[in-house]
């Protein structure tokens, strides 16, 4: 272990109130006692006797000994409580035949809206309900149809008076 030196200008007060803690605490000198208690248990021991060491070794395996042992690692743990399931969200009414009914995006042409405004208002929930817009007026969700030519599945609205 090297060894480093600290020189230190203390005020005679302080010298004097580490030397009567330093005596108090059984050390016999300011430098032991302020290794003692600014030492890590590693460099603690390294300035300990050796029977000192050993003394302490023994104290720690009999703290061991009497403490409550882990749980083996092959031992299962116990499965965790089984979580409600949330009720199944309804799908939206896939609609085959509705000639009148339009898409999101034919909506937002002949209307001059945005289509995504209108797709994330549609819900599998909200279906048959009417959403009044400003300038688009008032449209029914009709469900969901696949596209005549494949794709995912389309919003279908209606004019809010069918």
């Amino acid at each position: 272990m090297a060894l480093a030196q600290l020189n230190l200008k203390l005020p005679p007060a302080v010298l004097s109130r580490w030397k009567q803690q330093a005596q108090a605490a059984g050390h016999e000198s300011v430098r032991d006692w302020l290794l003692a208690i600014t030492a890590t248990p590693a460099e603690d021991c390294a300035e300990l006797p050796l029977r000192d060491r050993v003394a302490r070794l023994e104290a720690a395996v009999e703290a061991l000994q009497q403490a409550p042992s882990p749980r083996p690692l092959d031992q299962p743990r116990r499965p965790a409580p089984p979580r409600p399931e949330p009720p199944p969200r309804p799908a939206a009414p896939l609609l085959q035949e509705v000639p009148e009914a339009i898409t999101t995006a034919e909506l937002a042409e002949r209307t001059g809206t945005n289509r995504s405004a209108w797709n994330n208002w549609a819900s599998p929930d909200r279906v048959g309900q009417v959403r009044h817009h400003p300038t688009a007026g008032a449209w029914r969700l009709a469900g969901q149809a696949a596209p005549p030519l494949g794709g995912p599945m389309r919003w279908l609205w209606l004019p809010a008076g069918t």
